[in-house]
């Protein structure tokens, strides 16, 4: 009796500290990113379980936006002893899939105890992990220090140009009045992620911001359900749902080409 409740107390001291370490992480990306003149936005959903049968709800313990440029999404693990407190298959697998479609997901954790946490935003970044999915493939953390959190913002933030009108869409989803500080950052679940990220949809950076939002209020309306969220059927249901897209994208330029000739040229992204 005495070893199960010291197991329950185990499993209890790591929630806690995942919780108190995502509290961590979300404020000590918000001084960074803020210090570098970037709007931050972030949502922590209620329920730690992400689920990929519902593409409509997360994939991460934080789900943020660097200004219109870039989404970050982490997925939180505490790490105790040089072990994770929990890494179950089935999400990774999910999240390599997301990641192979472009989605900036990483499994962020603490390269050594919280005693040892240092002072400031920038060398907080660097006490944490940035690890992408198909590298985490048990629960032994990795510490290396390339993997941390502040490189990995910093490549996202200084993203080649090509890739500003993907920022358009984020800025769609995010806030529709491109106001990127009174954001709806809960808005980037995991299918507004995909539209915007999959290697695929970077015709939608070509359209005016008019047909843009028909685009994205159009799909963002249906429901994606998956049978389980093994990688298998999550590609299944990601195709599925970027070929809803793909229709409406038709039918939005369509829309786009009759405005432009009724009304002459708009304003387009390109």
């Amino acid at each position: 009796m005495t070893s199960l409740l010291e197991s329950i107390d185990q499993v209890e001291y790591l929630k806690k500290n995942e919780a108190l370490l995502v509290k961590q992480i979300d404020n000590s990306l918000e001084k960074y990113v803020s210090g570098l003149g970037i709007g931050y936005v972030s949502h922590t959903p209620p329920s730690t379980d992400q689920n990929f049968k519902d593409l409509d709800k997360y994939c991460g313990d934080i789900v943020a936006a660097l200004g219109n440029i870039s989404a970050l999404i982490l997925e939180v693990k505490f790490n105790h002893g040089g072990s994770l407190n929990d890494l179950n298959s089935d999400q990774n697998s999910g999240l390599i899939e997301l990641r192979g479609r472009g989605v900036p997901v990483f499994y962020s954790y603490n390269v050594d105890e919280f005693s040892r946490l240092p002072k400031g935003a920038a060398q907080q970044l660097r006490f944490m992990t940035a690890i992408e999915p198909r590298l985490q493939i048990n629960k032994k953390a990795i510490t290396y220090p390339e993997y941390n959190l502040k490189a990995a913002v910093d490549h996202l933030i200084n993203m080649p140009t090509e890739h500003d009108g993907l920022a358009v869409a984020l800025a769609s989803f995010v806030d529709a009045e491109e106001n990127i500080m009174n954001s709806g950052v809960e808005k980037l679940t995991t299918k507004a992620l995909l539209l915007i990220y999959d290697h695929n949809t970077c015709r939608l950076a070509c359209l005016s911001k008019e047909a843009v939002l028909y685009v994205i209020q159009r799909v963002i309306n249906g429901e994606y359900l998956a049978e389980s969220k093994k990688s298998a059927h999550l590609a299944v249901t990601i195709n599925r749902l970027l070929a809803a897209w793909w229709s409406e994208l038709d039918n939005s330029e369509e829309i786009d080409q009759r405005n432009d000739q009724g009304s002459g040229p708009g304003m387009s992204f390109r």
